[in-house]
């Protein structure tokens, strides 16, 4: 079996890391021959999959040119008219979560998850003691702008307890600077750049990954009606983005640093056990997490261990990119018949 991946895309994002070259070393290491940007010789290959930003001209291009070629795209996108007709001329999609993976059989029968595992190849951290505690947080700024009233209320009750600093890597030169509600922590904002940001996030001694947004405008609405007319003051009421994965918790898993996360689907792969970390939704949620682990180096470095391990069990990206090798033969199998 031939693959070519093309997406112009750099490996500043993360979906061209993991999608583009990742996933082509992993098909290499497993004795597929994989090619990056070829956009010319499709007769040389059974399957062609496509960047999340490569438009819909391309995809007819190499469908046109070789009959038997199967088209994949890398996280779809259904925001617009060509989106949608990208996922339509595409006989697979590849996602990154269970979320995604869901949303998208809507619309195409053929979706296959790969995680969204890093390459990281280092020592995890070693937790001491410490008079100052570093949480850390990675990723969109959107999830700092969405952080929820708990989260903001249990951080600040632990700046009352505890020496507390909060390291933000996100790119804020493109995204602004996060405008932080918090009154008891100092917050340092780190520019988000490849060659450091593992560097800067390896620092931390406990990892936050928000993953929920905001009900505003018409959603809030609807919120005030289902819990007004319909819910109880104890019922959960949760917004995620189609496309929510674990990708920032298993950076913090691979780094050896203990995770507190938000409810979401994902994140319960292996945080719904507390040996491996935590959940948390409510202010008491978030403030009893992070107080065990702000409270004792040998909690934190248990926890991660733990986590470490799980991961490494349940993520191995080989084992995944094999599953998706046999996804692809079975998909090519099938076209051949028609």
């Amino acid at each position: 079996m031939n693959i070519v991946i093309n997406d112009p895309g750099d490996v500043n994002m993360g979906s061209t890391r993991i999608f583009v070259h990742y996933l082509s070393d992993y098909f290499k290491s497993l004795g597929i021959k994989v090619v990056v940007n070829d956009w010319v010789n499709y007769d040389l290959y059974d399957i062609a999959i496509f960047g999340k930003s490569v438009s819909l001209k391309y995809l007819k291009e190499a469908k046109n040119s070789n009959r038997h070629l199967v088209i994949g795209i890398i996280h779809p996108s259904d925001r617009r008219r060509s989106h949608i007709n990208r996922i339509k001329v595409s006989d697979f999609a590849i996602v990154g979560s269970v979320e995604e993976r869901d949303y998208y059989m809507n619309i195409i029968s053929n979706v296959f998850q790969f995680p969204q595992i890093e390459g990281i190849n280092r020592q995890p951290k070693r937790h001491t003691q410490k008079n100052t505690i570093l949480l850390g947080y990675h990723g969109n700024k959107m999830h700092l702008d969405s952080m929820s009233d708990d989260l903001s209320n249990a951080i600040d009750r632990i700046g009352r307890e505890f020496d507390i600093e909060l390291k933000c890597v996100y790119n804020f030169k493109q995204l602004g600077k996060w405008r932080s509600q918090l009154n008891n922590v100092r917050v340092r904002h780190v520019q988000w750049q490849l060659d450091s940001w593992l560097e800067e996030l390896a620092e931390c001694d406990v990892g936050l990954a928000p993953g929920l947004t905001k009900f505003e405008g018409w959603s809030m609405k609807i919120a005030h009606l289902l819990t007004g007319k319909y819910g109880f003051a104890n019922d959960y009421l949760l917004r995620f983005k189609n496309t929510s994965n674990a990708g920032r918790t298993f950076v913090f898993h691979q780094l050896g640093i203990p995770v507190v996360a938000e409810i979401v689907p994902s994140n319960f792969h292996i945080l719904a056990n507390p040996n491996n970390g935590f959940l948390a939704y409510s202010e008491g949620g978030w403030y009893q997490a992070l107080h065990k682990l702000c409270s004792s180096a040998e909690l934190r470095q248990q926890i991660a261990r733990n986590a470490l391990s799980e991961f490494n069990r349940q993520y191995d990206p080989l084992i995944w990119a094999r599953c998706l090798v046999d996804d692809l033969q079975s998909l090519c199998r099938k076209k051949d018949m028609v």
